[in-house]
């Protein structure tokens, strides 16, 4: 009934898009909890639409469209299936791609994300922490960035991961280029290593605005893909997303409402298999949330962009390999999940 009563606030103010979404989530919830039937579930929602339909036309209002699809499952990444993985994109700023893994690239990056994660473990133990090659996103959680740095070990292991993600280009490159243009670049690859007993994060979005000060839409400039490297369960920790936060007035909404201690009242934490795709505007509303399982759950990260944007606030300058003290974290930065 909260939910309903938000509605009615919405339509009344005038936002009609935002009062269909919370009203078709209570008929649905209703439904699912009068009797556990998925098709009349679906069909009191059809009703909501309807009635919200005429409301918002007595009010002036355009009625909202349905929510985009935000799980697309495909033998390829073309025709009807990139073009419903661009449009989830352009409403939700996340989107899912379900494909299958080949089990021999799973247990080979298996292996190498091993690898990594044993050069990292002790120092994320160690506390808050940026360098060049891996810095801390919270209490175990580390982000690693998949380049040369020198160092035999772990050069060797970061060369593997990074070629396999380089060489998916059945997959991943038709959509950031249907997104971000034909120039579209690959600025890095990278794996993001959440340890057993892992910290939810603190809702965020990647990187900073572009543009403080200006209110209006903006296409996107940077994606990030993730790549599980093996199942991502609710108890191992999957990614929180809040849909359309990559919107400014969605962003402004639910920046409000963050601040009063609230949450997301639309939530997506799609559980992922390995292989699976997981596609996100670096400007969409996301966390992290605990592993409480027993297992260090590894994912492999690219981050497309427009080939003028530069990322620089994520990572240090001194090496996590040096004798030296490393560079405390910045202030300002980005929690990868």
């Amino acid at each position: 009934m909260a939910l309903a009563s938000d509605a009615a606030v919405l339509l009344e103010r005038g936002d009609a898009a935002e009062a269909c979404a919370l009203y078709r989530k209570a008929v649905k919830l209703t439904a699912k909890a009068v009797r556990s039937d998925a098709a009349l579930a679906d069909a009191a929602a059809l009703m909501a639409d309807a009635l919200l339909a005429k409301l918002a036309a007595a009010k002036g209002a355009e009625p909202s469209a349905a929510p985009a699809d935000r799980v697309v499952a495909c033998e390829a990444l073309a025709g009807a299936a990139l073009d419903a993985a661009a449009r989830s994109l352009a409403a939700d700023g996340v989107v899912v791609v379900r494909r299958r893994a080949d089990s021999g690239d799973v247990r080979r990056l298996g292996a190498g994300a091993r690898r990594i994660e044993a050069l990292v473990a002790d120092r994320a133990r160690r506390g808050a922490f940026s360098c060049l090659e891996a810095a801390s996103r919270c209490r175990g959680r580390v982000d690693v960035k998949l380049d040369g740095c020198g160092h035999g070990a772990f050069d060797a292991a970061a060369a593997d991961l990074a070629r396999f993600a380089r060489r998916d280009d059945r997959w991943l490159w038709p959509l950031a280029r249907r997104v971000l243009g034909d120039d579209v670049v690959l600025a890095y690859v990278g794996l993001v290593v959440s340890f057993p007993g892992s910290d939810d994060q603190p809702w965020h979005a990647d990187g900073v605005k572009l543009f403080p000060g200006h209110g209006g839409e903006l296409p996107a400039h940077a994606l990030n893909c993730f790549v599980p490297l093996v199942d991502v369960t609710r108890a191992t920790g999957p990614t929180e997303f809040a849909p359309g936060s990559h919107r400014p007035k969605a962003e402004r909404a639910l920046d409000a409402d963050l601040r009063r201690g609230g949450a997301p009242r639309d939530v997506f934490a799609p559980e992922l298999a390995p292989g699976d795709l997981l596609v996100y505007d670096q400007r969409t509303v996301h966390r992290g949330v605990a592993n409480v399982s027993q297992h260090s759950r590894p994912i492999l990260y690219l981050l497309f962009c427009r080939p003028w944007f530069r990322e620089h606030i994520n990572f240090g300058v001194t090496s996590l390999f040096d004798d030296d003290d490393d560079e405390p974290p910045r202030p300002k930065k980005k929690h990868r999940s």
